[in-house]
């Protein structure tokens, strides 16, 4: 819930609070803050200290300097907060507290510390003085606890009194056929929301509805309801049109009161639920990874249906060795027997890690190879200890879970702060005692978080050690690898290889993998899990398992908190429709083979009896969607889009024409031979629209055994056309013929691109090309910036998903962004970039700059084979250098760096770096008659807070990862 305040409405409060009366409109609340483990979450600084949450409050014993709880998700909000009020006993020690609040403004508040004196202490603070000045709505976000070193204190009773708007008070819930918001194409289980009022008196409520499908105008719908005390009315939804997601926004004020605005957001998932299908999963593994046992039961419940509804058959889990074994002598499977038995209810089988150390369990004998990292949790444990845990956990469960994992990650210091060799014979006790407690169960490696070289490996070598040294302790080879599938698929293929190398037979499994939302967006996460789903598949994967099924928290800057496939107030994001399509459309297939014969296409063939399917998109970003010809003899096809909104296929002289672009699709066929054949369209090179003539070349071929005719339809961006050509081509003809397009002006950046209508014999279809960025520069620094980069899209992580560093990922612009400036006079280049950068790190020089904080640019010249690549540092001293990687033959890297200028400087107040280069273009071969046909330029601005090369932001891609100028911005010059 959201507030929304005008001025007046804010002063009418603080009158009504100064004179303590409750203002019309507003109720006076005392809310108890319930003080469990499922609500709050204890961090200790300096020290060590342990919370015990029950009988309505909490227990801190405190070895620390300072403590505080955070809540685990976000508390309500409140409009007019009078004072929180707690019961804090000290038992032992000295200590002080406060509470935190956030403003509408985001900033925090901290209160004054109160000690607390030996015994029972009712603590109160009232937002009086510096406190009144927060501007409503606020929120609770912490209290904190500092000591004199140690004490022991209960908190019980906290209380927050405030005076709210009635409208706050209304209780919003829904009305639908499943546990989340679900509705069917078939319109037989709609969502309706649900207002109940609470209160002694009526509320007259305005309302406004907004709901936004992608792609789509927003439908909007308001009006005026009197809700009755203690009843409850309904709004129901219009239905989707389509498959997939859709996402709502209700805005509700009381008519006696309305400036006060009260949002509420959430989405609704239109599909055909994949599940839950009875019986353990049988073929490819359809699974997720999750943390049930963090919370409730009841949110265990909605957990388990949500995974089961999108057609999910495996949650991988932790056991959570403390938790079942909570010291030496005490053993307690309560929590686990009730995960296990929620998810068996919904058909879902558990995928169990065996982990973390708890304290009693940790060596005598441990020594920590990075002793900064030393944790309780990734300490190794007594190798006796572990023999009985995982003795005792396997055969409890032995008829019911299939896979037993052994650790998590234990590549990473994050998880396992021991040696190779250690987790090699944990591995072993752990093979030896599950095979023997339960012979039918598969035991699994510990899921590798990537392929070296990566800094926070703690041995480079780990996983080719236990794959060889620890074979026939695991019959399963699981793998990691979060991220895009650009970073995700060259790691797999260099795995494939390690894998034949060392002579693995047993399978692999991507048994967590996925990609945050955070960068990619919603849409992206769903394109992500499709894409890399499909590849892993395709090489050998038993299985796919999304990381996670729910997101961990609520912040939506944090990367840990935005993987999941459902919101953590169980909202559906994109990508549960999503892996609901593919569950419903590729369960119980075969992968039959890959279609790699036209380059950048991913084409994977699938099958079950005669159906046949296809799942598959273009990875060329010189195109966007391509035209595939294929046999289809007297069959029938059907092309599905990732939430399953399906279209027929035309089928022509026994040919048809699958297109295929840039988003992840499916095909289902019927009959035939379904043997790909040709692209009738297939361009040679990118499109480019700049001020005069732009040529494309096309290469074009007949599918058919007669002559026929292909007429080619060009729609331009806007100011722009070309007629439509005709073309004869003899029965299976293959010929190239060139168009050329002319502009009167340079087409933006941001374009539709271009479109081609083609008609061949009965067949037609788009394909679509995207039209190359270009840039007029002229010789002067224009006001404002040339380009940007600031934008998640432009963003590349190279850090693994490892929680340990989590601060290493991209913030956001005031993390990392960048302003380039650039100008051409007398035949010198002149860039600016004005980068704000949160830390400057740069312990490297020359060759080695990339590694910390610098900008590389690189320009291509026409005529000239290489790609010219510069650096521009400022250095750990302060001194600006320039450097050339990369230099075409027959010129001299070294002199060319030579002969440009850099001046950096640093202001640490605003946090900026700015970068002034100039480059004699005449030093790179780039003459006047070059310079007229337009140079090709990218840049990027790589990041490190210290410990690595985190992330960078590229103007377009190809510089980062690899070599491709045909991506780059055309510069033509004033």
């Amino acid at each position: 819930m959201r507030l929304i305040f005008c001025l007046a409405a804010v002063l009418l409060l603080a009158l009504s609070t100064a004179a303590g009366d409750t203002a019309p409109g507003f109720v006076r609340i005392r809310q108890q803050l319930p003080l469990t483990a499922e609500t709050w979450k204890p961090v200790f600084y300096e020290g060590t200290g342990r919370a015990g949450f029950g009988g309505n409050g909490v227990t801190l014993a405190l070895d620390c300097k300072a403590a505080a709880l955070f809540p685990r998700r976000p508390l309500p909000e409140v409009t007019g907060p009078r004072r929180f009020t707690v019961q804090a006993e000290l038992l032992d020690g000295t200590a002080e507290i406060r509470f935190l609040v956030v403003g509408r403004d985001g900033r925090e508040f901290r209160f004054p510390w109160r000690a607390l004196k030996p015994g029972k202490n009712t603590v109160a603070f009232p937002f009086d003085g510096e406190a009144a000045a927060v501007e409503p709505p606020l929120r609770l976000t912490g209290v904190s606890v500092r000591t004199g070193g140690k004490a022991t204190l209960r908190l019980e009773q906290a209380e927050l009194e405030s005076d709210e708007p009635e409208i706050s008070r209304i209780e919003l819930s829904y009305d639908r056929a499943y546990p989340i918001n679900i509705e069917t194409p078939d319109g037989k289980h709609p969502v309706a929301l649900l207002l109940r009022n609470p209160l002694a008196s009526a509320v007259k409520a305005m309302w406004k509805l907004e709901l936004r499908e992608p792609g789509k105008e927003p439908v909007r719908q308001e009006g005026v309801r009197e809700l009755p005390p203690g009843e409850t009315v309904r709004l129901p939804l219009p239905p989707a049109e389509r498959n997939g997601i859709r996402y709502g926004t209700l805005e509700l004020a009381a008519a006696a009161l309305p400036e006060i605005v009260r949002r509420e957001s959430f989405s609704v998932a239109r599909m055909n639920p994949a599940g839950p299908t009875p019986g353990r999963a049988e073929g490819f593994l359809f699974g997720v990874c999750g943390h049930p046992q963090r919370y409730p039961a009841e949110d265990q419940r909605r957990e388990a249906a949500a995974a089961a509804l999108c057609g999910a058959k495996v949650l991988r889990e932790d056991a959570g060795w403390g938790r079942i074994q909570p010291s030496r002598e005490a053993w307690n499977f309560d929590s686990l027997d009730e995960t296990v038995r929620i998810f068996g209810e919904q058909g879902i089988e558990l995928e169990l890690i065996y982990s973390y150390t708890p304290a009693w369990a940790v060596a005598a004998d441990w020594k920590p190879l990075n002793e900064q990292r030393r944790r309780v949790h990734n300490s190794r444990p007594d190798y006796e200890a572990w023999r009985e845990f995982v003795k005792r956990t396997a055969a409890r469960y032995r008829d019911q879970i299939r896979f037993f994992e052994v650790w998590n990650e234990p590549d990473l210091f994050s998880f396992a702060n021991f040696t190779a060799e250690e987790y090699l014979r944990m591995l072993k006790i752990a093979g030896e005692e599950t095979h023997k407690a339960a012979p039918g169960a598969l035991v699994l490696t510990g899921g590798y978080t990537c392929m070296p070289p990566y800094f926070a490996l703690n041995d480079q070598k780990h996983q080719e050690k236990t794959l060889a040294d620890g074979r026939g302790y695991y019959d399963i080879h699981a793998f990691h690898g979060h991220g895009p599938l650009e970073h995700y698929a060259p790691q797999i293929e260099r795995m494939i290889a390690m894998r034949e190398r060392l002579g693995v037979a047993a399978p692999w499994w991507a048994n967590e993998t996925a990609e945050t939302s955070v960068f990619v967006g919603e849409a992206g996460q769903a394109a992500t899990l499709w894409k890399k789903l499909f590849f892993s598949w395709a090489n050998g994967s038993i299985g796919y398992n999304w990381y996670d099924l729910r997101n961990d928290g609520f912040d939506p800057r944090n990367v840990e908190n935005n993987f999941g496939m459902i919101t953590h107030d169980f909202f559906p994001k994109a990508i549960y429709p999503a892996y609901n399509t593919i569950v419903r459309n590729f369960r119980g297939t075969e992968f039959d083979r890959a279609l790699d014969r036209f380059p950048a296409l991913r084409l994977y063939r699938f099958q079950k009896g005669k159906r046949r399917l296809l799942a598959g998109w273009n990875d060329s970003p010189d195109s966007g969607t391509r035209l595939i010809a294929f046999t289809a003899g007297a069959g029938k096809g059907e092309r599905f889009d990732l939430f399953d909104n399906r279209s027929p296929l035309a089928v022509a002289g026994g040919t048809v024409l699958i297109p295929v672009g840039r988003e992840p699709a499916g095909v289902e066929l019927s009959g035939g031979g379904w043997e790909p054949l040709c692209e009738p369209v297939l361009p040679l090179g990118p499109a480019t629209l700049r001020r005069g003539g732009n040529p494309l070349t096309l290469q074009l071929e007949n599918p058919f055994d007669v002559p026929t005719e292909m007429r080619l339809a060009f729609r331009l961006p806007a100011g722009n056309a070309h007629p439509a050509e005709t073309v004869r081509l003899a029965p299976r003809e293959k010929r190239r013929v060139t168009v050329e397009f002319a502009a009167a002006e340079n087409v933006p950046a941001e374009n539709p691109g271009i479109a081609i209508d083609m008609r061949l014999g009965g067949l037609a279809g788009t394909l679509t090309l995207p039209v190359r960025p270009s840039a007029a520069i002229g010789p002067e620094f224009s006001a404002g910036p040339d380009f940007r980069l600031d934008r998640p899209e432009q963003l590349t992580v190279l850090v693994p998903a490892d929680p340990g560093k989590v601060r290493f990922f991209w913030q956001g612009p005031q993390d990392l962004s960048a302003a380039l400036f650039l100008a051409m006079r007398d035949g010198v280049l002149k860039l600016r970039a004005e980068v704000t950068d949160d830390i400057h790190c740069q312990p490297f020089r020359g060759e080695a700059v990339w590694q910390g904080d610098n900008i590389q640019f690189a320009l291509a010249v026409p005529g000239q084979k290489t790609v010219w690549t510069f650096g521009l540092t400022r250095l750990a001293d302060g001194v600006s250098e320039c450097h050339v990687w990369d230099a075409p033959k027959g010129f001299d890297s070294k002199a060319v760096a030579a002969e440009m200028r850099l001046e950096t400087s640093r202001d640490e107040v605003k946090k900026l770096t700015v970068y002034e280069a100039e480059l004699p273009l005449s030093a790179i071969g780039a003459d006047s008659a070059k310079r007229k046909q337009g140079i090709r330029f990218n840049l990027l601005v790589n990041d490190n807070d210290g410990e690595m090369r985190e992330s960078y932001l590229a103007l377009t891609p190809g510089l980062g990862e690899g070599r491709r100028p045909d991506a780059y911005y055309l510069l033509s010059f004033q």
